[in-house]
């Protein structure tokens, strides 16, 4: 691991879409909490618990959220994890997973440079951003509505202007980024991010309480 990177990140989830959204939550967390009244961890992640996500070698996390994104008529469903600390660093996971009816199994998927080769991260750590190149991420949804998982991923420095540096100025390379591998587990609850095209209008009109949505159980 890069050897700057000594702050703790944590990875939580953004909303995509505005409007109402449905809160599924999950179980016992990486830090060893208790699993909530009424389930045991053989029933996986609780839906009363926190999300939360570690990262092997690092203290507790200081704050997470996770979110899936479903647009009606999609195949796919959008799960994406994002986190920081008060140091400006950062981390960011996508994963486009099969849903929303075959979302409660194991989903296993190759980290890529793209959006669409798999799973994809970005992060900024001390000021220098990378991307995703290689590894693997694992996620399963628990009955009880949650969810838990597994990541490794292989980031490279991102190739392009450093901050506050504009185009066709010169820019003082420094010495040169190496690559950094993060891994870790995560559990918890996630928010469910509902949204269907609105017929007859060109474009991403969209609302979030439609029947679909509102039958919406995942």
């Amino acid at each position: 691991m890069h050897s700057g990177s000594t702050t703790l990140l944590l990875l939580a989830l953004v909303a995509a879409c505005g409007g109402a959204d449905t809160t599924a939550s999950a179980g016992t967390p990486p830090n060893g909490e208790a699993p909530a009244p009424g389930g045991s961890e053989a029933d996986g992640p609780q839906r009363d618990a926190a999300f939360a996500l570690a990262i092997d070698g690092r203290a507790t996390s200081l704050r997470s959220q996770a979110s899936l994104t479903v647009l009606e008529g999609e195949p796919l469903v959008t799960l994406t994890l994002t986190g920081g600390d008060e140091q400006d660093n950062f981390i960011t996971i996508t994963a486009p997973l099969e849903g929303p009816e075959n979302i409660r199994r194991l989903h296993a998927l190759p980290f890529g440079p793209a959006e669409d080769v798999g799973a994809y991260a970005s992060a900024s750590l001390e000021g220098q951003a990378y991307s995703s190149q290689a590894g693997a991420f694992e996620v399963s949804f628990a009955p009880t509505g949650g969810l838990q998982g597994t990541y490794e991923i292989t980031f490279s420095p991102f190739e392009g202007l450093p901050a506050g540096v504009a185009a066709g100025e010169a820019a003082d390379p420094g010495p040169a980024a190496e690559s950094i591998t993060l891994s870790g587990e995560f559990s918890g609850g996630f928010n469910v991010v509902c949204s269907s095209p609105v017929r007859g209008f060109t474009g991403s009109h969209a609302v979030s309480d439609s029947p679909y949505c509102q039958r919406l159980e995942l």
